[in-house]
């Protein structure tokens, strides 16, 4: 029986460590305009609001804005259009500027298009990240280079260009531009917030009152950290009995996943998740042979397991556990031939473990090893088909393996590498 074994969720092996210098000189594109502020305009022409900053049906519930607002949602944004028929309008950014996010606006909704987050620094010495929603796919920047360096941008260059967004439910084709003071960028909720979260904006501010007060002459730049580690992956991608290779680029949320052992370009590439903070995993989630992608978002203690590769969906979404530094662990506990989650806590060497994806609960709660820099680590240690837990001590550059998830001791000890 072949074990379904934890595949991901390697230590990251590639380090970049990156620095640059962005001249950003000479004039803006003959289409783009500079507003009063200084800050260059995203959209040509006259911009109409079609939403406001904490348009809602909240606290007016006669006047809801426009679609999902009437289900209790207000909205942390503001949507700009020229006309209706704004469908592949340019879109600009508001100054020279680093990418930190270029993916999808909605990972469950992919019929909202796609977003670029841009962090911009003003005169004054202020950064914040822009927020460009509802974008094309085509033409939108990435977060790094080939050679693993931050993409750059320059005051008034093209990033995009408008979704076809339907009517009903969003209004029609429109940019959402948001504004987080700062560096840091929310793992989710860009465009709303829920009725029970009011009056919280998730760190976002009401964008040209910030432009006005932060106005400038396109902005400038400063540079920025190095690009997250990407991390290594290994799964049976094509079910064919033999695990192979993949990689996990935190900085786009991209997926490569290869179908064999050696060089070459990726056989499926796929973008799921929201990337950053979030820590791919990978496993067989509905016991069909095939290992399949997933991501967990340390910050709502929340999974996100597709069934598929190739277009990944949120098959699964589900809580278990509290987040923050609790780490994400998966394994085929029970030996039923399906990877189920789990989480570890390192406060307290405990391992919580679920045999369910979609109602997870803790069948298993175990305490191995003694926490703190210690990294768990998970496998078929004896080839019984089941999945057990394991703690690496990188201080002695030592394993220690348990055959059991119930009563755990060190079953397999040993030291491999070179201690930290």
């Amino acid at each position: 029986m072949r074990a379904r074994a934890l595949k991901a969720l390697l230590a990251a092996v590639i380090l970049f460590a990156a620095t640059f210098v962005a001249v950003f000189g000479g004039a803006l594109p003959a289409s783009a305009t500079v507003m009063g502020n200084g800050w260059t305009q995203p959209l040509t022409g006259t911009m109409s609001i079609e939403a406001g900053y904490l348009a809602n049906s909240c606290t007016n519930p006669a006047h809801p804005g426009y679609g999902g607002y009437g289900a209790g949602l207000y909205h942390i944004g503001v949507d700009y259009r020229i006309s209706t028929a704004d469908a592949g309008l340019p879109v600009y950014a508001l100054g020279a500027g680093t990418v930190r996010k270029s993916q999808l606006f909605s990972m469950a909704n992919p019929d909202e298009g796609y977003v670029v987050m841009i962090e911009h620094v003003a005169p004054d010495g202020s950064h914040f990240v822009a927020v460009y929603g509802h974008l094309n796919n085509a033409g939108r920047p990435a977060v790094t280079n080939p050679d693993g360096s931050p993409v750059t941008v320059a005051a008034g260059q093209q990033i995009g260009t408008l979704y076809p967004l339907a009517a009903d439910p969003y209004g029609g084709p429109h940019l959402h531009l948001g504004i987080v003071p700062g560096t840091t960028i929310p793992s989710s909720g860009w465009g709303t917030q829920p009725c029970s979260a009011w009056p919280g904006t998730n760190g976002f501010t009401e964008p040209m009152p910030y432009l006005n007060a932060h106005g400038s002459g396109g902005g400038s730049t400063t540079p920025p950290p190095p690009p997250a580690h990407w991390v290594p992956l290994a799964g049976d991608w094509d079910d064919n009995g033999t695990i192979t290779i993949g990689v996990y680029n935190p900085n786009t949320a991209t997926f490569y996943l290869r179908n064999s052992n050696t060089p070459g370009n990726a056989d499926i590439t796929a973008v799921f998740g929201s990337g950053g903070t979030f820590v791919p995993v990978v496993g067989d989630w509905n016991g069909d042979g095939k290992d399949t992608i997933g991501v967990y978002d340390p910050s709502t203690a929340r999974f996100y397991l597709s069934n598929t590769n190739t277009s990944p969906n949120s098959d699964i979404s589900a809580v278990f556990g509290s987040g923050g530094t609790w780490r994400p662990v998966v394994g085929d506990w029970d030996g039923n031939g399906t990877t189920t989650i789990g989480v570890y806590n390192p406060a307290t060497a405990s391992f919580y473990l679920s045999n369910s994806n979609t109602s997870p609960n803790t069948d298993v709660a175990a305490i191995f090893g003694s926490g703190g820099s210690w990294e768990p680590v998970m496998g078929d240690w004896d080839g019984n088909g089941t999945t057990t837990i394991g703690v690496y001590s990188p201080n002695a550059a030592a394993f220690y393996l348990s055959n059991s998830n119930t009563s755990p001791n060190s079953d397999i000890s040993f030291t491999y590498g070179n201690p930290n």
